[in-house]
């Protein structure tokens, strides 16, 4: 993709040609510079800029699959990575979709900590990651989603902080529901960029913490239903979720760094993140709950 000179419009922000993912627009507002991402983006020169038709905010220029790798292979080196989810941090909600008698897939399972506990409760669960060192090639597979060829289609799949990761998009979406049931389900999990720190609070520590050179994409719930929009075989509902609380949001302001996400006051936190959801329609996170077509192959 060729960057083009960026120009100013109408209202005199700042405006960056490129080539949108999803679109194919040629106009994206710059989001974030090299020196708002985290690390510095490593000494890249990268941006981040929204696309002005379909709202899909994304890295530009798009890292290449083997500029990736290469950046997994060096920060899983330097320890700067601390990507996999916390063992403690566990998504209890996916049982509400599963049953004890379905074939189940994590894909990007990391060290697998919740296929594990998934598995102790007697659901038949397996795992698949990238990464060869957190792989026993039992229950936890080291497979790029795209090299894995299950030998029968699963009932339900779910992903958790991948799918912003993805190059393309697209292409993870066409193989989950190939490798669906008629009928089967998935859950994606993913960071919302409408986030209420970002958008609401604005809090310029938060900023430079929040763009993450690994994340090739940002999507909020208007920008990943247009992705889905492609599939028509599949509905999804899309539902904000608050993982961080109310002393995590005063940290950051006050003190500019991240709270202690185990220290909760639930009535307030409860009324905090309703507010946040239903009046203010923030949040950090998105969950997606799709269901594949009953006639779809």
């Amino acid at each position: 993709m060729e960057t083009k000179p960026n120009t100013k419009n109408k209202s005199g922000s700042e405006v960056t040609k490129f080539i949108c993912h999803h679109c194919g627009s040629t106009e994206g507002k710059l989001v974030a510079t090299k020196s708002d991402i985290r690390f510095e983006c490593y000494g890249h020169d990268k941006s981040v800029l929204k696309c002005k038709s379909c709202g899909l905010t994304q890295l530009y220029p798009q890292w290449t699959e083997k500029e990736l790798d290469d950046l997994y292979n060096a920060y899983n080196q330097k320890g700067d990575f601390k990507g996999y989810v916390p063992k403690n941090e566990h998504r209890y909600y996916l049982e509400d979709y599963m049953k004890k008698d379905q074939r189940v897939l994590e894909i990007g399972c990391g060290r697998g900590y919740e296929v594990e506990r998934l598995r102790q409760l007697g659901y038949n669960v397996v795992g698949i990651d990238k990464d060869p060192s957190v792989c026993d090639e039992i229950i936890i597979k080291n497979h790029d989603y795209r090299d894995y060829k299950p030998f029968r289609k699963f009932d339900f799949i779910y992903s958790i902080h991948v799918f912003e990761h993805i190059l393309d998009p697209e292409d993870f979406i066409s193989w989950m529901l190939e490798n669906l049931k008629p009928g089967g389900e998935f859950v994606l999990e993913f960071p919302n960029v409408d986030d209420p720190l970002l958008t609401i609070y604005r809090n310029k520590a938060f900023k430079k913490f929040y763009w993450y050179p690994y994340h090739v994409f940002f999507y909020n719930a208007k920008s990943v239903a247009n992705i889905f929009s492609k599939f028509p075989n599949v509905k999804i509902k899309t539902k904000l979720n608050q993982r961080y609380n109310l002393t995590n949001h005063l940290r950051w302001l006050l003190f500019g760094k991240p709270g202690n996400i185990n220290f909760k006051i639930p009535v307030i936190d409860h009324v905090y993140h309703f507010i946040l959801n239903k009046i203010f329609r923030k949040s950090d996170t998105i969950v997606v709950h799709g269901t594949k077509d009953k006639h779809a192959t």
